[in-house]
């Protein structure tokens, strides 16, 4: 018998592409699977479409388990799922992304082989909804000859939070975790399941797209549009990344150095945030914090001063302006070089 696999997914008003998940799923070579589908409060007709799939799963060897729960996001949805959890290998893809039908059998092999890695990672494809069939890029592990991914997934650095890129033991998951349940946060699920992870087991690779992740305008990680709703984002993950820090077993030499990180990660952001939108008030104490934790420089006096004047929303336009022209030379120096 080969070991089970089991798939934690959130759902929330995912009728108009939870077909595409489940038949996704029952293109997987691997079995067995057992498919933990969490239903978020939705308001369509998520679960009477993921109910009529049960029996072309169920004869296929992929076991359906539907659980529903008010919407309280997809944090919340994990702590509903990881309970059921029977499997000895453990995935949470998102409903709107996409696996290749090798994805879990090339992971539970490697997994299999390589008894010391507590999870492993695939490079992912990414693609738009409605072109499916067309990668724009692909991301990739940067260093895989590293298997202590912690430090590069909390600064964003060469690794990515990415959940359908992983398949995590489940011994190794829930004796991170502590348990089998994560801080619940509106930014997300990810951070919470992967930093424990990443922090007491080393990682395996397969440099290869195995999964799609799909960009979908009306997504979760795409609806934070307004100045309020980017600048509360930086606010909910660093609020998120200092819980998870707290929560974990870790060097107390660690502990102190990320939280150092974490104080003074989404600074940057919110200065420049505030900058853009005017807002004077943020500029002011963004700029005080960023002095503290790293001193003064002339451009961040500067933007300071133009926030004063009136000019910051020109400042920032400026600033935004370099940046596309050093890209675009950038993209046009690669092109000539090939």
């Amino acid at each position: 018998m080969k070991p089970l696999v089991s798939l934690v997914t959130p759902c929330y008003n995912a009728e108009a592409f939870i077909d595409r998940h489940l038949a996704n799923v029952l293109a997987q070579t691997y079995r067995p699977i057992e498919l933990i589908l969490v239903d978020d409060g939705s308001c369509d007709g998520t679960l009477d479409r993921a109910e009529s799939w049960r029996s072309r799963l169920e004869a296929s060897g992929a076991r359906l388990v539907l659980l529903a729960q008010d919407h309280r996001g997809q944090a919340a949805a994990i702590n509903r799922g990881l309970p059921a959890v029977t499997g000895m290998y453990v995935s949470w893809p998102d409903c709107d992304d996409l696996m290749r039908p090798d994805n879990l059998s090339r992971k539970v092999d490697y997994l299999e082989s390589h008894p010391e890695a507590g999870f492993v990672c695939c490079s992912v494809a990414n693609v738009a909804e409605g072109a499916l069939d067309e990668v724009t890029s692909v991301t990739r592990v940067a260093d895989t000859t590293d298997p202590w991914l912690f430090d590069r997934l909390i600064r964003d650095s060469g690794a990515y939070c990415l959940d359908i890129a992983y398949l995590a033991r489940s011994s190794a998951l829930f004796s991170s975790l502590g348990g089998r349940r994560i801080y619940e946060s509106p930014a997300g699920q990810n951070f919470q399941l992967l930093l424990p992870l990443a922090y007491h087991w080393p990682c395996g690779f397969i440099d290869e797209p195995l999964a799609s992740y799909v960009a979908r305008p009306g997504s979760h990680s795409h609806s934070f549009a307004s100045y309020q709703q980017q600048v509360q984002r930086t606010r909910d993950f660093e609020a998120l990344l200092h819980h998870v820090l707290d929560a974990m077993e870790m060097d107390p030499v660690d502990r102190e150095r990320y939280g150092r990180y974490v104080d003074e990660k989404f600074l940057p952001r919110r200065f420049m945030l505030a900058l853009g939108a005017g807002d004077r008030e943020l500029v002011r104490e963004s700029k005080a914090a960023l002095r503290r934790a790293r001193g003064t420089t002339v451009s961040l006096e500067l933007a300071a001063l133009a926030s004063e004047l009136g000019l910051g929303r020109a400042a920032y336009g400026a600033r935004e302006l370099l940046l596309r022209c050093r890209a675009r030379a950038g993209r046009a120096v690669r092109r000539w070089a090939r």
